[in-house]
């Protein structure tokens, strides 16, 4: 008889975007690259990472440069890729800067950037960071890349559950969502569906998943 394979404990807390990906059937996609991305010795993760980095940064009211060279500082790039990522956070702001909700954010005095929540869902807590709230009751989520439409469902979801969240853990009545697709030429900016039927139907359909991810598993 061979050895007793371990068994992992359960699980008690889960990552939102892991819930999200589980309601819509658990399938990693490849999303199709910026067009930039075939041109930079840089993954597309730490693409993403350094935009989100920038956005994190930048207070969309101020020439972007300072937060561009900050953030491309910090980063081990070769003079051909730093010169592309700079393109491309520089056409990102631009963009954000002319859309209606990068005008909203600019003149809000009240936005906090990446906010870690843990909401509890039968007994599982569901972790997540929000890239921007805004006004304490508008939540922003930004994704790069050219997502596939099984991607913007799962993305639509995660937006639901952080507005479930907004709801349940600030008090928020009736919170906006917004998710802004930084590489997609055009309707980069879609706004999703938080109210009550809708935040009600991903809670819904996170505590059907929520105890499969959980469950202890047999290691090895």
């Amino acid at each position: 008889m061979g050895p007793t394979p371990a068994v992992t404990q359960a699980r008690t807390a889960i990552a939102v975007t892991e819930v999200a990906r589980a309601i819509h059937g658990g399938r990693v996609t490849l999303k199709t690259a910026a067009p930039s991305e075939a041109r930079l010795g840089v993954s597309s993760r730490q693409r993403g990472t350094i935009i989100h980095a920038f956005l994190e940064q930048w207070d969309y009211r101020s020439n972007s440069d300072t937060a561009i060279e900050s953030v491309l500082r910090g980063e081990a790039l070769d003079d051909e890729d730093a010169r592309v990522l700079r393109d491309d956070m520089t056409r990102i702001a631009g963009r954000l800067m002319a859309c209606e909700l990068g005008v909203r954010i600019a003149r809000s005095t009240d936005v906090r950037r990446e906010v870690p929540f843990a909401l509890r869902i039968d007994g599982i807590l569901a972790r997540g960071t929000m890239d921007l709230i805004v006004d304490g009751g508008i939540v922003v989520d930004y994704k790069t890349g050219a997502p596939s439409e099984s991607e913007l469902a799962e993305y639509k979801t995660q937006l639901q559950l952080y507005g479930a969240a907004l709801r349940a853990l600030a008090g928020v009545g009736s919170p906006e969502a917004y998710l802004v697709l930084l590489d997609v030429k055009t309707d980069f900016v879609r706004a999703v569906d938080c109210s009550i039927p809708a935040t009600g139907l991903a809670l819904e359909r996170a505590r059907d998943v929520l105890p499969g991810l959980a469950a202890p598993c047999a290691a090895g």
